[in-house]
């Protein structure tokens, strides 16, 4: 088979000359194994990215602001809930551990090198902007901010207001 690269826009388009189905069983582990290569290559160069096993899956979404949201969900419905789901995210270059509880969904915002998500889906993070994390929610909630390879947690009471903002 002969395989061509195309530069088409910002990204890239890679072709496969062969007269066969891509499942054909002459090219099935060939092309299977030229796509993990290609996928690990460009996930490599994202600055944001997860890396999980098939009891995670996720998402990121670039915002019109120049943020990213990522979203986080353990798909893995058939085991037990207290079955630890871990994942680790890229941001700028360092990794953080992240524990996803089986039924929650995280959205993690991430921008300028920093994210930050609910430790729960009873609260959300709206923006980072100048060193700072708009959020909001309900009762007490915990938050995570990822910054400079460390995690950090920061508690915020939402009883007497439903948004807050706090210093990274």
């Amino acid at each position: 088979p002969l395989v061509c690269r195309y530069k088409v826009g910002l990204g890239e388009v890679v072709l496969f000359n062969v007269n066969a189905y891509p499942a054909h069983p002459a090219i099935k582990e060939l092309y299977a194994e030229i796509l993990k290569k290609e996928q690990k290559a460009a996930a490599e160069k994202e600055d944001v990215w997860a890396v999980a096993d098939e009891n995670v899956e996720f998402a990121v979404y670039d915002q019109k602001d120049g943020a990213k949201h990522l979203y986080i969900l353990a798909v893995d419905w058939y085991r037990d809930p207290s079955y630890e789901r871990v994942c680790s995210v890229r941001i700028a270059g360092n990794e953080y551990k992240v524990k996803i509880p089986f039924g929650t969904m995280y959205k993690c915002v991430i921008r300028g090198g920093v994210g930050a998500y609910c430790a729960s889906e009873d609260g959300e993070v709206l923006r980072i902007m100048n060193g700072r994390i708009s959020v909001r929610g309900r009762g007490k909630q915990r938050f995570v901010i990822l910054k400079d390879g460390k995690a950090t947690e920061k508690e915020i009471d939402f009883t007497l207001s439903p948004t807050a903002e706090t210093e990274l």
